[in-house]
């Protein structure tokens, strides 16, 4: 049986109003109270409604609204299903949002708040352990499956038949029994981290978080552009400008930009010590010709190497400035070479350093979202962590909509 559409009362009564009044912090409570009716309209009712099958059978199910709503307070709050459903019967700043005011009981069970979670991943709606004797059991099989792979990729049998630790970290190891798809990432050399990468596309224009994406700890960033590509053509936005970090140059967004996209990105840093670095050289992209400091010109092609002839830098006048290679001196060019050097020219001039200080915005939304998240995965697997993270995100554009909300009644009131 589908549910019929929420249709709780707009206007803030005198008790809500009492509430809201010792609301001094979380404000996403007020904001969510006093839009909820804008938020959750008929036609997104009508949506989330299809969850439930067409039946004149069973019990009137729990209107979806109320449940995306006890969804988006449990990542602002960072509330466990059983919290949650706690928080509804002891909360008044929960019961204020879900309209279930003094209420002894919570408004529906914790198993239905898991199951419209479940019905929301498996429809793609989050876009906007037993004894060891028992081995039988599927689970319990799968776990002793787990244990055992988790052993075999850091254990060896040397020839004496004695079982040491492997030297060196296997490849795709896996760092979990619950969860096979949790990795080994790296930052950067020292720096080293378990799990997941979330990434965020942020608007820059209004603040708004437009899509986001999470990917194994040792995957590339740029592997998660295509899941956001769609993302995007669900929401029909056509991007204009893409200010990204450097590890997403490699991405489907960048090599596949049409002429009316501009990427901003901190420029590679090109180093060879004291000697001419490859900025020295001048590239013909017209005539595809190299010109080292010394006028020789060469021939290239884009993503080949130049090899300068040995005789000629052997009696070059700047060599000692150039190379020491018995070979001669060599120039590789890059396939993405005319988008690296656009990039280094675009950071020379101060509005393109003005440019780049734009992504400073999206960083903080990443902190924030990251704040609201927290560091450790709440759910087993990719999937339902996307989910918690989508409606992280949520958060984050409601707390940017109530502050633009606020500011505008300021505004009003002022200009009154």
């Amino acid at each position: 049986m589908r549910p019929g559409n929420w249709q709780p009362q707009i206007e803030l009564s005198a008790l809500e109003q009492s509430i809201v009044k010792r609301i001094k912090r979380a404000k996403l409570f007020t904001f969510l109270r006093q839009c909820r009716h804008q938020l959750f309209n008929e036609e997104f009712q009508e949506e989330l409604s299809k969850l439930y099958a067409d039946s004149a059978k069973g019990h009137p199910p729990v209107p979806p609204a109320q449940l995306a709503l006890a969804t988006i307070l449990q990542a602002y709050t960072g509330a466990s299903d059983a919290e949650a459903i706690e928080a509804l019967s002891m909360d008044r700043r929960w019961q204020l949002v879900l309209d279930c005011i003094d209420c002894e009981n919570a408004p529906f069970s914790q198993a239905t708040l898991v199951r419209f979670r479940t019905a929301l991943i498996i429809h793609g709606l989050d876009l906007v352990q037993a004894q060891p004797e028992n081995t039988q059991h599927p689970q319990v099989r799968s776990a002793i499956d787990s244990a055992r792979l988790i052993e075999a990729q850091d254990v060896e049998v040397d020839t004496n038949g004695e079982v040491k630790l492997l030297q060196g970290v296997a490849k795709e190891r896996r760092i979990s029994i619950e969860d096979e798809e949790m990795r080994h990432g790296r930052k950067s050399k020292s720096q080293r981290f378990d799990g997941y990468k979330r990434h965020v596309l942020r608007d820059l224009d209004n603040g708004l978080v437009r899509a986001v994406g999470i990917t194994r700890a040792n995957i590339p960033e740029a592997s998660v552009t295509d899941t956001i590509s769609n993302d995007l053509k669900y929401q029909k936005v056509n991007l204009v400008e893409l200010h990204i970090d450097r590890a997403y140059l490699s991405s489907s967004l960048v090599q596949n930009r049409t002429q009316e996209l501009t990427v901003y990105c901190k420029a590679w840093q090109v180093r060879n010590g004291l000697r001419f670095t490859k900025t020295a050289f001048i590239l013909d992209w017209d005539n595809q010709t190299i010109c080292c400091p010394n006028q020789v010109t060469l021939p290239f092609s884009v993503g080949g190497k130049v090899q300068f002839p040995k005789n000629i830098c052997a009696t070059c006048p700047v060599r000692e400035r150039c190379t020491n290679s018995k070979t001669g001196r060599s120039v590789s060019i890059h396939p993405d070479e005319p988008l690296f050097r656009e990039l280094k020219q675009r950071q020379l001039t101060p509005v393109g350093r003005a440019k780049l200080r734009e992504r400073v915005a999206v960083e903080h939304s990443l902190s924030h979202i990251g704040h609201w998240q927290g560091d450790q995965a709440r759910y087993v697997g990719s999937r339902k962590n996307l989910f918690d993270l989508r409606r992280t995100a949520v958060v984050h554009n409601l707390h940017v909509l109530a502050k633009n909300f606020t500011h505008a009644t300021e505004q009003s009131a002022t200009s009154s």
